[in-house]
């Protein structure tokens, strides 16, 4: 009895709880996220090293079934163990109900470094991976790369950050082409894209475009002001980028 009033006396309240994938979780205010006890979550793309026995199934589907769990209730967890890279092990309750054994009895998760005591039945197949995600293996799929490091800074906007980075590849071909349509309107004397439209393509995102486009056609690499404002333009992105890839690696490594 005694020890039961420390462990609930020991769970914290957590605070408006996110999830970079399915098997952690990260209190708001909280440096660090924490991983849940004694399960394991399918690895998101490119996050499975080599060697690594990793869980198969879709990734984003227990990113998204995790915070379902947890969106609207009262989360409380509790730290009980460390980990190889000093993150918190915990015991987390959604309402009373424990969240690595909803995990497991949901299908989206598998019972492994520990041993869980739900009086559950046998857990249900994991979810089929989607489309362009390889279970259990490094991901080869660019946009769900890049998605998934872009969700690793906000991830409660959850699987819209594929479309960005499905924006993002796009933008950067329309830019390219249209550096392409530009060079060939110049040599042929007939009616050129704006530089206006040329850099506003590059603030939108499409600067890598702009720049192998100049470097592959060898064109606008001397003309000013136009080559000194898409410099000015990919320092503040590049900026940009380093504040947001220092986040992700602190979510990541956390």
């Amino acid at each position: 009895m005694l020890l039961l009033l420390v462990s609930a006396s020991a769970a914290l309240s957590c605070a408006s709880p996110s999830h970079h994938d399915g098997d952690a979780i990260r209190c708001d205010g909280a440096r660090r996220s924490m991983r849940l006890y004694a399960i394991d979550a399918p690895e998101m793309p490119g996050s499975c090293r080599e060697g690594r026995r990793c869980t198969p199934g879709d990734p984003f589907a227990a990113r998204d079934h995790l915070a379902a769990l947890t969106r609207g209730r009262e989360v409380r967890c509790e730290v009980v163990d460390k980990d190889h890279y000093s993150r918190s092990i915990a015991r987390c309750t959604a309402d009373g109900e424990d969240l690595s054994c909803a995990m497991v009895r949901d299908g989206f998760a598998v019972e492994r470094y520990g041993q869980l005591d739900c009086d559950r039945a046998p857990a249900a197949r994991l979810a089929e991976p989607k489309e362009g995600v390889t279970p259990g293996a490094p991901a080869t799929d660019l946009p769900a790369i890049l998605a998934t490091a872009l969700a690793g800074v906000l991830p409660d906007l959850g699987g819209g950050w594929r479309w960005l980075a499905y924006y993002l590849l796009g933008l950067n071909l329309v830019t390219y082409l249209a550096f392409w349509i530009d060079k060939r309107r110049a040599r042929a004397g007939l009616f050129r894209v704006s530089e206006a439209q040329l850099l506003s393509l590059a603030a939108l995102g499409g600067s890598p475009g702009a720049m192998l486009a100049r470097r592959h056609f060898r064109h606008k690499t001397r003309k000013q002001p136009f080559t000194a404002v898409l410099m000015a333009i990919i320092v503040v992105q590049v900026g940009a980028l380093g504040g947001l890839g220092w986040v992700v690696v602190e979510r990541w490594t956390a």
